[in-house]
Order: structure tokens, then sequence, then C-alpha cells
């Protein structure tokens, strides 16, 4: 019947038709609902027929852990999905990725963009010389602690327009708002003193910078407010 139709037993979505229906039904005493039905299951199977599966698309065990080596990560640092999938090709000239797919493979592997952490590198001789500090601040430490002394924590504190959380979480449709009269108030910085046994002691907040010269009467206000106790002191 394909054959009378199509002259060909796998006829493809295009083939040329050389037989009606109602001519092919009289010769195999079928039908032409019949006839029809046949020819277009047919056609149907044919455009069904799966292609040969492109092995240039199809990563193998090397190039899933070249793209998730971490070298490879901090090479590739700061180039787009686009740019990515190009050095890969010109990595492995018989194998091709595309932009979306490479996505999709960072996610099933939990690669995921994140912030780049700054780290302060130190020289060997600066560590050990560190690791020696640290040693003799903890034999101090217990010396203190035998002498009854409360250990109090000082640090500086500033506070700018950068201090503004621009990214918060909001209903949907709607954003949190802020007067800008309150953000742009200027510089601030504010000198606090912590503990242990009174958690968040004294402090004082100012309008500039912390000065030497603002340091020394915070200090005596600090004397002041912990009274006659010893106190040991840690600032940076």
């Amino acid at each position: 019947m394909l054959l009378l139709r199509f002259r060909t037993e796998q006829p493809h979505k295009n083939a040329v038709k050389y037989c009606a229906y109602q001519k092919i039904g009289r010769i195999v005493n079928l039908s032409y609902n019949e006839v029809q039905n046949i020819c277009r299951r047919a056609l149907k199977l044919a455009t069904k027929r799966s292609k040969p599966k492109d092995t240039s698309r199809q990563l193998e065990q090397l190039h899933k852990d070249f793209l998730t080596n971490p070298r490879t990560l901090e090479l590739w640092a700061g180039r787009t999905l686009k740019e990515r999938c190009i050095l890969f090709h010109r990595r492995f000239p018989n194998k091709r990725i595309a932009v979306t797919s490479l996505r999709v493979f960072y996610l099933r592997n939990k690669l995921r963009r994140k912030k780049v952490r700054a780290e302060k590198k130190m020289p060997q001789k600066a560590r050990a010389e560190f690791a020696h500090k640290c040693q003799e601040l903890l034999a101090d430490i217990g010396v203190a602690q035998k002498e009854g002394r409360r250990f109090v924590f000082l640090d500086e504190l500033n506070f700018t327009k950068r201090s503004l959380h621009l990214r918060e979480w909001a209903a949907r449709n709607s954003n949190l708002t802020v007067d800008q009269e309150e953000v742009y108030v200027g510089y601030r910085s504010c000198i606090v003193s912590m503990s242990a046994d009174h958690g968040i002691g004294y402090y004082e907040i100012q309008p500039k910078a912390v000065k030497s010269d603002d340091f020394v009467p915070f200090l005596h206000g600090l004397r002041a407010y912990h009274g006659k106790t010893p106190l040991v002191l840690y600032c940076d």
C-alpha cells in the first residue's frame, strides 16, 4: 500500500503522492478511510523517527571534571556564560555546549554565583610572629585573671550612607522606603566598650572621626564608669 502511494516503504513528511486513496482501496480491497488511516500513520511514524544523537553535545566525565574544577572556575572568573562556552570549545574542539546547558550543568552540580571573598595574605615570617604574640597574649590573660581584673573590649564604629541596606525582603509589588533626609545625616562615629560582666558599657557618639584628642577624654569617662575596679583594656 505504501509502495502504491509513495513508491517507498519508509515515506517522509514531504514525500510525493503517486496514487489516490480511492484507487489504492480498489486495488487492495479496502475502504477509503482505512487506506487514508494507514498512510497517515506511516507518515506520523516517519516524523517521530529519532534523529541520530549529536555526540558533540554529549559530555563525558573528563569534560564534567574540567568544568567543575576549582582551577577552571578561578581562571574563568569574570567571564560570562557565553564566553565560558567559547573557552570550553577551544579546550575541547570536538565538543560544544550551549549557554542554557552550561547554566543547568552548574546548577545540577551545586555551583552558584557567590560573593568573592577578599582574604589578607600573611607572609610566613609575619605568621610566625603573630603566633608568638598570641601565645604571649594568652599568658598575659592568665595573669590578669589571677589578679581579678575586668576585661574590657573597645572599638570604634563609623556610620555613613553606605551603612544603609540597599536590598531587603519585601512583599510582592511593594518596596520598603526610607526618608532621604534621615539617611543623608552625614558622618557618625561611635566609641563603644563592652565586657562579659556588663555587656555594652560606656560609649560616646560624635559627628566626626575619632582622633587621639577625642580618645583620651573617652578613657577618663571609661575609668569613671567602672569605678575603682582594675581593668584590662583590649582595642585595635
